[in-house]
């Protein structure tokens, strides 16, 4: 009986690692990335069962359920915020591994974004991490000129006449995801108000 098991097993990871080289992200070269290999060795010592293939159609399908949508690169900080929001807190409710929420956000890129995303995979070669992506994509859309810019409006931020408290409280929270570090300091943020 247990002969039979070890063969099972060994079956059962030589199909998924086939599958895997099918549907692996390509890079920029063509090859095969590397990063999700490492993925699926992360989900296969996660304890999640079933085809790799099949696992990540299924985490891609709960995600946009859960209200992730795909991002093409273009629009403003707003834009990038609340899909990597979103992206943050699927993944939470998910529980996905880093490696399988990077495979999960590289397939929700298009246009633009798609193609930042390949040649980000030929930058790092094909080992790329979740932080690695979260470091870059931060860089990319979040730009200084567009920090400084909600910045400015969280500086400026006054309760508009006619404008409720709950409409200036609002404005803040908003305000506040595009500058943590400057959020951070309650010092400063009680100095302002």
């Amino acid at each position: 009986m247990g002969g039979f098991f070890e063969w099972y097993q060994k079956e059962k990871q030589r199909r998924e690692l086939r599958c895997q080289a099918k549907r692996a992200p390509r890079g920029v070269s063509g090859q095969r990335s590397l990063g999700a290999s490492k993925a699926t060795s992360g989900m296969s010592q996660g304890g999640h069962g079933g085809d790799f293939c099949v696992r990540i159609s299924k985490y891609l399908k709960e995600a946009r359920a859960l209200g992730c949508k795909s991002f093409d690169g273009t629009g403003d900080i707003t834009i990038a915020a609340d899909w990597i929001k979103k992206l943050k807190d699927a993944s939470r409710d998910m529980q996905i591994t880093p490696d399988v929420k990077l495979i999960v956000a590289s397939r929700l890129l298009e246009g633009i974004a798609s193609t930042r995303w390949e040649r980000l995979e030929g930058k790092y070669r094909g080992t790329i991490s979740w932080e690695n992506f979260k470091q870059e994509f931060y860089a990319q859309y979040y730009s200084d000129y567009e920090v400084n810019v909600k910045r400015r409006e969280y500086t400026n931020l006054k309760q508009k006449e006619g404008g409720t408290v709950k409409q200036l409280e609002q404005e803040f929270i908003t305000l506040t995801t595009f500058l943590p570090k400057y959020v951070a300091d309650e010092d400063r943020m009680t100095e302002h108000f």
